[in-house]
């Protein structure tokens, strides 16, 4: 069916916690003298924590790869813009960390990069429950709203997957997530006990994002994923196909 009108939604959302190891805290700290990911994984290897170890391997992904998930939302604003459509944004945690509403061509474009200029990932847990409501300050009418967020484990993703209903029932909603290259590749690592390790994390990591995507399929939303290069573009054929298939 074709919208009554021409209005598209855009809400980013930032990197929300996976759920916590039964075993070991999940705060997740280097060894000192670094503030590598990677090495806070090896301490992780060391102490035998797999659950945390799956943990700290998700959030290092997100976090590298937010500036492709603002990469992703200034591509697909500047082509809806462009196509005529109402482009709205809101960064969210559990709080408004930028808002960009009225704005189009140049301008909206530009604010958009002030809006997220300053924004960082933070390791907290991610309050769905507010995003219904975000999304309806946005906008009153049936709209495209796509959710920018990271997708990791079922339990990590239980706010989205309990949100969903409440958003497909009014809108047409699609879900975007950056996914690593490196984590297909360490899958295939295996020649020592830390690539044992890291191979048994990423594979774990590759099922839960197919859990979680199929999930929120049967809630009725769509899933778009690619790699840090892949995502933006593959946000921006789905929009296309959806203005050619007439649901916009």
């Amino acid at each position: 069916m074709r919208f009554p009108s021409r209005n598209f939604a855009a809400l980013l959302c930032a990197l929300a916690t996976s759920a916590a190891c039964a075993v070991r805290p999940p705060t997740v700290v280097a060894p000192p003298g670094t503030n590598s990911s990677t090495a806070a994984i090896d301490a992780l290897i060391a102490r035998g924590c797999f659950g945390c170890l799956t943990q700290a391997y998700n959030a290092a992904i997100a976090a590298s790869n937010q500036i492709r998930t603002f990469e992703s939302a200034l591509l697909l604003a500047a082509l809806a813009t462009r196509a005529g459509d109402r482009v709205d944004m809101v960064a969210y945690d559990r709080m408004v960390r930028g808002r960009v509403q009225g704005a189009t061509g140049p301008e909206l474009l530009s604010r958009m990069v002030d809006a997220m200029a300053g924004i960082e990932p933070a390791l907290i847990e991610m309050d769905w429950s507010a995003i219904p409501a975000q999304v309806s300050a946005l906008t009153s009418q049936r709209s495209l709203v796509v959710l920018l967020t990271s997708i990791e484990s079922p339990g990590g993703s239980r706010g989205l997957l309990s949100v969903l209903p409440q958003l497909t029932a009014k809108h047409l909603v699609v879900v975007a997530s950056v996914t690593d290259p490196d984590t297909l590749a360490a899958t295939s690592e295996r020649h020592d006990r830390n690539e044992v390790y890291r191979a048994a994390a990423a594979e774990r990591s590759l099922l839960d994002l197919s859990r979680v995507a199929a999930a929120v399929k049967r809630l009725g939303g769509d899933v778009v994923t690619g790699s840090p290069a892949d995502l933006p573009p593959a946000l921006a054929d789905r929009y296309l196909a959806l203005k050619a298939a007439g649901r916009l």
